[in-house]
């Protein structure tokens, strides 16, 4: 009988599954997320914005055609993240002061070899470049990605006011604070064009980064800044 009653749940458990969604969905209990869907939303909508004036930025310094836009937002695990990096990497690091924790600002590699041809008076054709960085290079793109800090913080005013501090560039995810192996992170994509090169920039957010001010993100919330 207590076989008979197992199945029958197992059965009616599988028929509610499916009904109506032709499928069911898994969750991982061990590994919860952490960002709500309306954080999610909230940032995608933050970065956006400062997709636009990222766009402005680099055609303003570049003078030559630029464009960047929200590929997508995704939660990523720390340690997965860090073993996914490529080697080199072109890594800005920077401090979400007044509160604690940081953003870390991944350049493609095809976007950072850009940039530099640009700012070096070439013609931002597309490179095929696969090696360490010089000094020279990092110095010339802690110059460039400087001031991205500032656009954080007028990205992220609708929301909370910020005061991002550049840190440095790292070229290897050994040089990255380290945070716990199963911090969870907001990994936010911009596909970004310079010139004839497309690229991508990628923004990873650690959670305990927002955790002072999380209950913001969940807030229906209408941006100034076009």
């Amino acid at each position: 009988m207590s076989e008979v009653m197992l199945q029958n749940s197992q059965d009616s458990i599988k028929g509610h599954g499916t009904e109506g969604t032709g499928h069911i969905t898994r969750y991982d209990f061990r590994r919860p997320n952490k960002f709500g869907k309306d954080q999610m939303r909230t940032l995608h909508v933050i970065h956006e914005y400062y997709a636009r004036m990222l766009t402005t930025y680099f055609s303003g310094i570049l003078r030559t055609y630029s464009h960047a836009e929200v590929a997508g937002v995704a939660e990523k695990i720390y340690h997965e993240f860090s073993n996914s990096l490529p080697d080199p990497v072109i890594m800005a690091v920077m401090e979400m002061a007044p509160y604690n924790g940081f953003v870390m600002i991944e350049l493609s590699q095809s976007i950072a070899f850009g940039l530099l041809d640009h700012i070096l008076g070439g013609s931002g054709g597309e490179m095929n470049e696969n090696r360490e960085y010089t000094d020279i290079e990092i110095a010339l793109l802690e110059r460039i990605m400087s001031p991205m800090a500032g656009l954080i913080a007028e990205s992220w005013s609708g929301v909370v006011m910020l005061e991002p501090r550049f840190e440095r560039v790292v070229t290897s995810s050994r040089f990255i604070q380290a945070m716990s192996p199963n911090e969870t992170l907001a990994c936010i994509t911009l596909n970004v064009i310079v010139g004839s090169i497309n690229g991508f920039i990628n923004i990873y957010i650690p959670h305990i980064c927002i955790q002072p001010f999380e209950d913001k993100l969940s807030n229906r919330l209408w941006f100034s800044g076009d």
